[in-house]
């Protein structure tokens, strides 16, 4: 977490900033405040754009499902898909009430992509 705090301090933050499973070595319970952190790093007068990697449900329930993009390959030809949410869809409205809107059990169905298929 101390490696994530730095980030605030830097003399000149960098516009993008990537980050692969910040949850590996962190409790469960810093996973919103490192969420919350991150998002303040995205405002501000020069806001920083955040790109994070992860494969947590647990992640995944501290964010906002406007702020995720599920990645995953096509069978066809490998070229990464990117499926992004619409919080608009009565579609997608239905189906994040029927995992009791819990973007990480919607996650771990299989519906939303970005999960290995068990071929």
């Amino acid at each position: 977490m101390l490696a994530f705090l730095a980030l605030r301090f830097q003399p000149d933050p960098p516009d993008l900033i990537t980050i692969e499973e910040p949850e590996r070595g962190l409790h469960p319970y810093l996973l919103g405040e490192l969420v919350s952190f991150l998002r303040s790093l995205t405002e501000g007068p020069k806001p920083t754009q955040i790109v994070v990697a992860t494969h947590s449900a647990e992640f995944l329930e501290h964010m906002k499902p406007d702020e995720v993009r599920f990645l995953s390959r096509s069978p066809d030809d490998g070229n990464v898909l990117v499926k992004e949410v619409d919080p608009a869809d009565p579609d997608w409205v239905r189906v994040y009430r029927e995992f009791d809107d819990s973007l990480g059990s919607a996650w771990l169905s299989g519906g939303l992509g970005g999960v290995p298929s068990s071929n």
